[in-house]
């Protein structure tokens, strides 16, 4: 790869400046594994060698093969989640000796086999590559690069290299820390940007909203109802052969005789159900979450999709294994990558009207279309943004 040292040298370096998109993309995944300020500190010149011997073997194979960039990283995370301690640098670690401390999880629930890693803590804690894989994924995508494959599938082939999961074992705290941030410039440098919307002038402003517009507790909005207004406006332009509706989030889907919170009808056929939750759902909140709509899913033969902010890997496992189909946030923003302005505008539009008419939330529908103004004036939407105050956080 042309370039490919001077990749390796700026990464180590730190010399790579990150866009505020690429650098909040970069927080979101280490941040809150490491602490803010974590990369303070040296690492002794043998560890600094060892770093920069992972660059240069996901350098090697990365012009065929970009998941050992992942492969790098997820090591590096995993050995950051199981540590309790600020471990020392501990030269030559080998794969007996990881599995020795941290139990490898050959079986799931069910028996079957793992082909990804899971590893399991002093506290008994279980550790996956297949869900550090998942956030890996997402924050290339927040930083607009092409990182190729599903994270399934990238998180399979940890054992096609087992140095790389001993080099990021062998690490200490600090020595982490750098590496995964070399590790993610890497990425920055060598892959190229997602230039799907070169060209165009007009922001996309529904994957924007996605990414950006912030969901919580608001003055006047239920909690999980951006969210499920979210959903309704990327069926809706997904799939514009089917009538597409939505309940409000004060109703249950019982008390209206229906499945799932977005439904798409092909005439009198029911063609789709989605239950939406702007939450982690982990496999302790399944059964209160989530049980319910896969359970009348299979129960009445429908095609079932679970529309959430994330999932854990059980989670992720059991509603493959009982027929439901899953969207996250990340894949969601996947999809959005290949939509083109129009597409994504009446998405958005689906969303202004869930809020507006679904939801019936003023609130929440001023503060979506603020959100709009201060990145497209011009958007013939702004006709309906009443300049009133009020957008202070409730919670």
């Amino acid at each position: 790869m042309a370039g490919s040292q001077t990749f390796i040298d700026a990464a180590l370096a730190g010399e790579y400046e990150r866009t505020d998109r690429e650098a909040r993309a970069a927080s979101g995944l280490l941040d809150d594994r490491f602490g803010v300020g974590s990369e303070d500190g040296v690492v002794s010149p043998e560890e600094r060698d060892l770093i920069r011997w992972m660059l240069g073997e996901v350098d090697r194979h990365f012009g065929r093969r970009k998941f050992i960039l992942g492969t790098a990283i997820n090591a590096v995370l995993l050995a950051e989640a199981l540590d309790d301690g600020d471990a020392h640098f501990r030269s030559g670690m080998t794969e007996a000796a990881i599995f020795e401390a941290y139990p490898r999880v050959t079986h799931d629930a069910k028996g079957d086999e793992l082909d990804t890693l899971t590893l399991t803590g002093a506290d008994g804690r279980e550790v996956g590559n297949r869900g550090i894989e998942m956030d890996v994924l997402a924050a290339f995508q927040k930083a607009r690069r092409k990182y190729s494959g599903g994270y399934a599938h990238n998180a399979s082939k940890w054992h096609r290299y087992v140095e790389l999961l001993e080099a990021g074992f062998s690490l200490s705290r600090r020595g982490r820390r750098l590496a995964a941030n070399a590790l993610f410039d890497y990425g920055l440098l060598a892959m190229p940007e997602n230039t799907a919307f070169t060209g165009i002038e007009r922001p996309p402003l529904f994957y924007q909203t996605i990414d950006e517009f912030p969901r919580g507790r608001f003055k006047g909005e239920l909690g999980g109802s951006v969210f499920q207004g979210i959903a309704y406006g990327f069926f809706k332009a997904d799939r514009p052969h089917l009538s597409v509706e939505a309940r409000n989030s004060r109703t249950s889907s019982a008390k209206q005789g229906r499945v799932g919170d977005v439904q798409g009808f092909y005439g009198a056929s029911v063609e789709f159900v989605a239950e939406v939750k702007d939450l982690v759902v982990t496999e302790s909140r399944f059964a209160k979450e989530l049980e319910s709509f896969v359970g009348e899913v299979e129960r009445d033969g429908l095609r079932g999709i679970v529309v959430a902010r994330d999932v854990d890997e059980w989670v992720a496992e059991e509603l493959a294994e009982r027929g439901v189909h899953l969207l996250t946030q990340s894949h969601l923003l996947a999809h959005l990558e290949l939509w083109d302005y129009a597409k994504q505008d009446v998405a958005l539009y689906g969303l202004l009207h869930y809020l507006s008419h679904v939801e019936r939330s003023q609130e929440a529908t001023q503060r979506l279309l603020r959100f709009i103004r201060d990145r497209d004036a011009e958007h013939p939407s702004l006709t309906h943004l009443q300049e009133t105050e009020g957008d202070a956080e409730t919670g």
